[in-house]
């Protein structure tokens, strides 16, 4: 790969090439270099379907709607339909919010650049709003600029630190210089919606907001036949017993997000596979493997969300007491 030495020392050896195209060329990789280095920030082309996305049928449509209005802009904006300016995707942790912007971005065809907020964070002044410039700053367009965990940096200002205020102010005039582009299209995403600052939210700029929620009984069955079976196709010897009760499993597993049935299938699979090491035997998983398994994930899952809450009123009674 050509290098800052290399693009300062480059050489013309046919002299039919323009010396400015050359120029040209080194600039352009030092560009891509630069993109590698910038905090929080990854590019990536991707090339996710709808059809790779397991159940949530409204969700699949407000994404199928979405592709057909951005990819037919002109159609949609001569009969008074306008763009939205951002779309923001929130819901539950672990429903599918990056997936769904990934497939977005896989079904329009552009190039995905993945912001994660919360690695913007520095301890030195200055340095957090300056990533955010430069990320904006290595856009180009068409593409998304998807902004995940968005309330990492865009919590309400009333309750946010001094940091995080200037970050928040930073990314809101780096967001209105996008307005005016139509060859950008913004998503972002969060857990908690109700924390955002109203200035994220309006008219402009995430005005779009898309509801990504746990999976009904039908898209637990979708979803569990997915990663079941790209469990399966990862190995080359039978993992499932053939009577494996989908039906079961997605009953049981009401309330659980597709991050935590792929969870579940990858912890029984690796106990599996453990044990059938260490018996050199045929072990197959079982309907029963997998909800005795889910039963413990839930356990644990729920003392982990009890955790914070009894640390904050440990803290709220200090500061009582002081």
């Amino acid at each position: 790969m050509l290098r800052v030495a290399d693009a300062k020392t480059l050489k013309v050896p046919n002299p039919r090439v323009r010396e400015g195209a050359v120029t040209q060329q080194a600039e352009h990789v030092l560009q891509e270099e630069a993109k590698e280095k910038v905090r929080g920030l990854e590019v990536t082309d991707i090339n996710l379907k709808l059809d790779e996305m397991g159940g949530n049928a409204g969700l699949k449509e407000q994404i199928r709607r979405l592709v057909a209005q951005y990819g037919n802009s002109q159609f949609f904006e001569e009969r008074g339909v306008s763009l939205p300016k951002g779309i923001l995707l929130y819901g539950p942790p672990g429903t599918g919010k990056t997936l769904s912007a990934k497939i977005f971005a896989g079904e329009i065809g552009r190039r995905f650049y993945h912001v994660k907020a919360s690695d913007i964070l520095s301890k030195y002044y200055g340095e957090s709003e300056q990533t955010v410039r430069d990320i904006f700053h290595h856009v180009e367009g068409p593409c998304i600029i998807f902004i995940d965990e968005v309330d990492s940096i865009g919590e309400h200002r009333d309750y946010a630190s001094e940091p995080t205020r200037r970050v928040l102010s930073e990314l809101l005039q780096q967001l209105d210089g996008l307005t005016s582009r139509k060859d950008i299209i913004l998503l972002a995403a969060t857990n908690r919606k109700e924390s955002l600052d109203p200035a994220l939210l309006r008219p402009g700029r995430f005005d779009r907001h898309v509801l990504v929620d746990l999976p009904d009984e039908e898209a637990r069955k979708q979803i569990w036949g997915i990663h079941v079976g790209k469990q399966q196709a990862n190995s080359r010897v039978p993992l499932f017993v053939d009577a494996l009760d989908i039906n079961t499993l997605a009953q049981a597993s009401d309330g659980l997000a597709g991050a935590d049935i792929e969870e579940i299938v990858r912890r029984v699979k690796e106990k599996t596979v453990f044990t059938a090491f260490d018996t050199q035997t045929d072990v197959r998983i079982t309907t029963e493997m997998l909800t005795a398994e889910m039963r413990d994930y839930k356990i644990e899952r729920d003392k982990e969300e009890q955790q914070p809450r009894r640390m904050g009123f440990y803290h709220a009674r200090l500061e009582t007491k002081a």
